[in-house]
């Protein structure tokens, strides 16, 4: 039986590593753009391990239950969730459309003479996120994937919800459209969109003094591909944790900022 389940897993991993590659959209507005670069030439990502296609899977199966109590206590309170799953369309400054799939929205349902809910928003972007423990505020990465949404959909407010996996407790954030976020987000799609070789677009994460590098590359599927010529090494798989030679520098050719 367990050779069985992890025949499967493997399965799912290969498939979810190589699923739409080629395909930039709205979600991906925050990721390094060098990874997107990787993504869109369809360059051969390394297979996610079992425990990412696990907790990918408790992510879409959180996502469903949120959005089914949410709209059982919102009946009673004046607004309503709509839009599930619903595609939205972006044109970016070069002509180039990216696509991206809202969580939800949530709709404000009574009157504006309504005094429980006098000023607040008639709609707002629902986004749903899990996590091992809750961070202090939302990432760069999920704001600039949820200021494209806004910028799409017109919807200047938003709300995260992110449900904590080990104790099933939740913890919400407001967000607002921010236009400098928006510029970020729209010019590294563009930028991507438009390259020719990924090695036109510079990498946005790198090695601290030590050459250690930051998870969002530890745990990139493009990871060998991005830091080969640097001596990469592993030096553990699980969390992944990996090393490249800077020789004690603390900026790397190729990469915007210094780290």
């Amino acid at each position: 039986m367990e050779s069985v389940f992890d025949k499967e897993l493997t399965r799912l991993s290969n498939r979810a590593a190589s699923e739409r590659l080629g395909h930039i959209g709205m979600s991906q507005g925050g990721m390094c753009a060098r990874r997107l670069a990787y993504h869109k030439f369809n360059y051969k990502p390394e297979p996610y391990n079992n425990r990412f296609i696990i907790a990918v899977n408790d992510g879409h199966r959180a996502h469903n239950q949120i959005r089914r109590f949410l709209n059982q206590s919102m009946t009673r309170s004046h607004h309503y969730l709509s839009g599930k799953e619903e595609e939205v369309r972006l044109t970016l400054r070069n002509g180039f459309i990216v696509t991206g799939h809202l969580d939800s929205v949530i709709n404000k349902d009574c009157s504006k003479f309504c005094k429980q809910h006098y000023g607040w928003p008639e709609k707002t972007i629902l986004e749903i996120k899990t996590c091992r423990n809750f961070p202090e505020n939302v990432s760069n990465e999920y704001m600039a994937q949820h200021v494209l949404y806004m910028k799409a959909t017109g919807i200047n407010d938003g709300l995260f919800v992110y449900k904590e996996k080990s104790t099933g407790k939740f913890k919400w954030f407001d967000a607002k459209y921010d236009e400098k976020i928006f510029k970020q987000a729209e010019n590294r799609l563009a930028d991507v969109l438009t390259a020719a070789v990924p090695e036109e677009i510079q990498k946005e994460y790198g090695p601290d003094t030590t050459g250690k590098l930051p998870f969002q590359c530890s745990y990139c599927p493009y990871l060998k591909q991005c830091w080969s010529n640097f001596g990469l090494r592993m030096v553990k798989e699980d969390p992944k944790i990996a090393f490249v030679n800077v020789n004690g520098l603390s900026f790397v050719p190729g990469i915007k900022e210094e780290f």
